[in-house]
């Protein structure tokens, strides 16, 4: 319940001095003699003189003036300030992924720009220290040239689940990874230090290849993700800072800076494309545990690489990139291997000649033009038309072909419109019941 508010208000500083004359003569006992005198002595006094009522009647005012409280009792403006925090860091966020991809853009190696994908699952909040118990945690490293290049995935043992929680930690389990009684076993272990080093040593494995210290979540599990990597650091005492960004921004910025023209106009795109989960039931992605449990569809592994086939499947033919089975997308996947894309004297697969060359013409051709084809700092939407590409939608297999029913109600039309309506018998007055006999 919000505290109630004070009617008392503090007034200005010349009010103060009244009040310090009022309890200096006693003698004047009316307050209209008081203010007379104190009226005199204010207009001859300096401002250094005046500035200590001023103080107090500052102070004063700030200890009861009205504040506006929610319906728990938070103040307002706390709530709003965070807000604002939270605006801004998200802000800064969009802007930084832009500059990188934009540099990139212009050093014609956006194909070889490595990006972290993160996801982990969790068994249960606790509030009163701020954390999450973990459960398993996946990392994929992508490019767009060579595809998921690796993925660090371990287990983790948070140790034993305070008094109370188990109960919601078994009912999320159930619904979600199945993993509460693989970790929560006696004489429960606690490995979180192990597999955060590994973790750092993954990040910095990378980082010496070009990757940034950054990795990307899903927007829905970006805010728990954020506070698991920071209650790490600061547990650990890890002296670099390890950024979260959301990975639909990535997906969103990323797609219109490889067209080079805005193909998709806002994030919403992204987060369609990625809500369809193509690749949900992909076998021989996720980890043992869950391949063999069928659920790996909820498999951190299995969803880290996911990302990573969608993010590449979308990205790779703006760039010349022939798609590879097993790395840009599934194994089992069918890709139409385009000869001109391919360049047989590369030692890879997946070769970009062709694309460093359109892009060095490109850069010269709209480096002047360049911010109206280009996704502004922070925003979703771009003042350049908006073109819509359905390239990636796939095609069902029976489209352009009639179904059966469909062949049936047409037959029936034709036969109909044949018939001569004059030639059909109608009753004068309608149908009439029969009299059974």
């Amino acid at each position: 319940m919000p505290p109630k508010k004070n009617k008392k208000s503090g007034k200005n500083g010349y009010w103060e001095f009244v009040l310090d004359c009022r309890n200096k003569h006693p003698n004047k006992q009316n307050m209209h003699e008081v203010q007379e005198y104190a009226a005199r002595k204010w207009a001859s006094m300096s401002k250094e003189e005046r500035r200590p009522y001023e103080e107090r009647a500052l102070l004063a005012r700030e200890m009861y003036s009205p504040a506006r409280y929610t319906t728990d009792g938070i103040d307002i403006e706390v709530v709003e300030r965070k807000e604002r925090d939270e605006a801004r860091k998200k802000q800064e966020m969009k802007d930084d992924i832009t500059r990188t991809l934009k540099a990139a853009y212009f050093a014609t190696d956006l194909d070889e720009k490595i990006f972290l994908v993160i996801h982990i699952n969790h068994l249960a909040y606790y509030p009163t220290e701020d954390k999450y118990f973990i459960c398993e945690i996946a990392i994929a490293a992508v490019s767009l040239k060579n595809g998921v290049e690796d993925v660090f995935h371990r287990i983790v043992k948070p140790g034993k689940l305070p008094l109370g929680y188990y109960g919601g930690a078994l009912t999320h389990s159930k619904e979600t990874h199945q993993m509460l009684e693989l970790v929560q076993d006696e004489p429960y272990e606690n490995n979180t230090r192990e597999v955060f080093n590994e973790m750092t040593s993954f990040l910095k494995l990378w980082r010496g290849k070009g990757s940034d210290s950054i990795v990307y979540a899903d927007e829905k599990t970006h805010e728990m993700i954020t506070k698991v990597i920071d209650n790490f650091c600061q547990e650990f005492n890890y002296p670099d800072e390890i950024k979260v960004y959301n990975f639909q921004y990535l997906f969103f910025a990323l797609r219109n800076s490889v067209a080079a023209r805005t193909v998709w106009p806002t994030e919403t795109y992204s987060s369609t494309e990625l809500e369809k989960d193509l690749y949900s039931y992909t076998p021989d992605i996720s980890c043992e545990f869950h391949e063999m449990s069928d659920i790996s569809v909820y498999c951190s592994k299995s969803i880290v690489t996911r990302y990573c086939y969608t993010l590449c499947d979308h990205c790779c033919t703006d760039l010349n990139i022939q798609l590879v089975a097993g790395f840009h997308v599934p194994k089992n996947s069918r890709i139409a291997v385009d000869s001109s894309r391919t360049n047989s004297k590369a030692p890879s697969v997946c070769s970009t000649d062709d694309y460093r060359q359109a892009a060095r013409s490109r850069v010269g051709s709209f480096s002047s033009t360049y911010d109206e084809n280009y996704p502004a700092l922070g925003s979703s939407r771009s003042s350049a038309s908006s073109v819509v590409s359905f390239s990636s939608m796939r095609t069902p297999r029976n489209v352009g072909q009639p179904t059966k029913a469909a062949t049936r109600i047409e037959q029936s039309f034709k036969a109909m419109s044949v018939r001569d309506h004059r030639n059909l018998n109608f009753p004068p007055k309608g149908y009439e019941k029969q009299n059974e006999k």
